[in-house]
């Protein structure tokens, strides 16, 4: 007879410890356990499925189905690496492919005894390599690389709460016996970017003195060393590969020696403070005899589930402290091989613009008779996944070079009577406005019909239908969704005479006549830094709508500093003026809504788009993040106002 695996350990005495075990167990001589196999888990609720670097920046990739099974492989922190042979996308289109990723294992039922702990050198981390292996060290600094702010660090444009990580410096030396050596070479991490103040930096030193002294690691908290520890490494050890590990606090450094070994140390005075940098520099010169191969940063996660966004560590976070909303340009075809893309802007940002998905060239309504909803879906549905509202850009302007509207070229002239084109209008309003009903909050209704104080020639509906057009777009617009809001916004100046006051009458006339406009909208595209307005100017100009009940946005803001001169520093500097003198006036009216730049990383910006380019002329650097999603001082201009407008210093 054959027994099976429980009757087996029933006869041997042993089959509490299998009923402790769970079926994935193997035991060994006199019941010890002598390993486990990866067994089954069971999903007891919808799971969210993630691989990416550990506690903050996982990916979603999809989702696990209650009840589905799964096969873990390890535990880290509050998530169980699993095998899934199927998941869900976002969009719940089932696919059907063996993927290893991590789950919370709070979502999982009982897992079986003994998993791995998943060591932290294969967890998915943020690795950004400063020094490729065997290349060559171009320069003798790599430059500030984390930014501090407050209890919380950035990288790549996210901010993780300082216990949420780790930062190991990956460090390859190659040292050359017999070579010359009149100076020590090494690894320099300290907390500030200049060195003309010593005693108020604390730094970290790991060097090399020559093959006759060896290798140290030494830490200095100001102008005194508290220890330099000589190294355990042989003389004759020719290459070594050191980690430096510093917790979220700035305080316990872990040394990793290319023999396997670890050291601990606790500092005094941490490596970033608030307000301060972590800066790394790198020594090696042709006076000594040690090459560095390779260097590079991580941010290792410790497995703990935390918000991805810091409170008071982000534009997203503060804004509705402060009673509006911060948004940001956006559209379907971003750069989506590089995930820091939707990262910075669902972290610092709580309100999406579609960039053109609802406009009627860009495939909404290609003819008269069809819709093409899968663009607009695609943002809404995105915003709704990342808790953030939505603005519609937007209903029919009419604005274009020629006869035709540029956001509907079939509507050709002397194709529809006005009673024709009346009726496109309100079948396009009621099908559109009443399909995102209780998704989409706000619509522009209408742009740009104002030029230097006058209604502008080119407009296909003013043309077309008349004035009166306007008040039927803003009354259609409120019947199909009488819970949004409704903006009418402006371009070219719209701060300044004889624009403002051009814009200012005419909303005053249609508010006055009972038309359902909410909000005035203020492009504030600065094509030129140097003519930028004032805070005074903007503050008066803004102040004026409280009269009108309408609330204020800036709702495209990009600041060109190609014509400041000076260095890039300099033009960073003015920009960062412009940006923070905008949000300060409009949150000082007392009518300000909401603030959104058009789109946030400069190699995203339509200024420098050719045809752009041609128009208006050369654009640099226009928006508050650099094309390598680092915040400029433009970001930490409207991050400071915030903080100022809520109290939070």
């Amino acid at each position: 007879m054959q027994l099976s695996r429980r009757d087996f350990l029933r006869a041997a005495g042993l089959v509490s410890a299998a009923a402790a075990l769970g079926d994935g167990a193997v035991l060994g001589t006199a019941g010890r356990v002598m390993a486990s196999y990866p067994a089954v888990a069971v999903a007891r609720t919808g799971a969210a499925f993630y691989v990416g670097p550990g506690n903050v920046d996982y990916r979603l990739i999809g989702t696990l189905t209650r009840g589905q099974r799964v096969t873990p492989l390890g535990v880290f922190g509050d998530f169980a690496r699993v095998i899934a042979t199927s998941y869900r996308t976002p969009a719940g289109a089932l696919i059907h492919k063996s993927v290893s990723g991590y789950v919370l294992r709070s979502a999982l039922g009982r897992l079986p005894v003994g998993l791995p702990t998943v060591p932290l050198k294969t967890v998915p981390w943020t690795s950004r390599p400063l020094i490729a292996p065997s290349g060559p060290l171009v320069m003798p600094s790599v430059g500030m690389l984390l930014d501090g702010y407050k209890d919380y660090i950035m990288l790549d444009g996210t901010w993780y709460a300082a216990r949420d990580f780790t930062v190991v410096f990956d460090a390859g030396f190659v040292t050359h016996a017999g070579a010359p050596s009149t100076s020590a070479s090494g690894l320099v991490l300290q907390n500030a970017t200049v060195t003309h103040d010593a005693s108020n930096i604390a730094q970290l030193t790991l060097l090399h003195n020559g093959t006759d002294h060896g290798w140290f690691f030494g830490y200095s908290p100001g102008t005194d060393w508290e220890f330099f520890d000589h190294l355990p490494i042989a003389s004759s050890v020719s290459a070594g590969q050191f980690t430096i590990s510093v917790d979220g606090t700035g305080r316990l450094v872990t040394l990793g020696l290319p023999s396997g070994q670890h050291r601990s140390y606790r500092l005094i005075v941490p490596l970033f403070r608030r307000g301060d940098v972590l800066n790394i520099s790198l020594s090696d010169s042709p006076y000594t005899d040690m090459t560095t191969e390779r260097l590079s940063l991580s941010l290792a996660p410790l497995g703990k589930l935390q918000a991805p966004v810091a409170p008071y560590g982000s534009l997203r976070a503060l804004a509705p402290k402060a009673g509006i909303t911060v948004g940001t340009g956006m559209n379907t075809w971003r750069p989506g091989p590089d995930p820091r893309y939707e990262q910075v802007a669902t972290s610092q940002f709580d309100l999406l613009v579609p960039e053109g998905e609802f406009n009627w060239d860009w495939l909404l309504r290609p003819d008269a008779t069809h819709y093409d909803f899968a663009g607009a879906d695609e943002q809404v549905h995105f915003a709704q996944r990342h808790g953030m509202a939505v603005r519609a850009y937007l209903l029919p302007s009419g604005n274009g070079q020629g006869m035709a509207p540029a956001d509907a070229p079939w509507l050709t002239p002397g194709a529809f009577t006005r009673d024709q084109l009346l009726a496109l209008v309100h079948d396009h309003i009621d099908t559109v406005v009443g399909r995102y009903a209780g998704q989409v909050g706000e619509w522009l209704v209408m742009s740009e019909t104002i030029f230097q104080g006058q209604f502008v020639p080119w407009n296909f509906w003013l043309n077309n239908v008349g004035l009166d057009f306007i008040d039927q777009v803003f009354t259609w617009a409120h019947e199909a969704d009488p819970s949004a809001k409704l903006l009418y916004e402006f371009s070219s100046d719209e701060w300044a005479e004889p624009q403002a006051s051009a814009i200012y009458n005419h909303l005053a006339d249609l508010r006055g006549r009972g038309i359902p406009v909410d909000n005035v909208g203020f492009e504030m595209h600065v094509f030129d830094a140097t003519k930028a307005p004032t805070y005074d100017q903007l503050l008066a100009d803004f102040r004026r709508y409280a009269g009108l009940g309408m609330g204020l946005e800036i709702t495209e803001m990009d600041v060109n500093v190609y014509p400041v001169p000076g260095t890039l520093a300099d033009k960073y500097a003015v920009q960062a003026q412009i940006y923070g003198d905008a949000l300060s006036a409009l949150l000082e009216s007392g009518v300000g809504r909401s603030f959104t730049p058009w789109d946030f990383v400069d190699s995203q910006s339509w200024l420098l788009k050719p045809a752009q380019v041609a128009q208006f002329g050369p654009a640099q650097a226009p928006l508050p993040f650099d094309g390598n999603y680092q915040p400029k001082p433009a970001y930490f201009a409207l991050l400071d106002v915030l903080k100022q407008q809520v109290g939070f210093a």
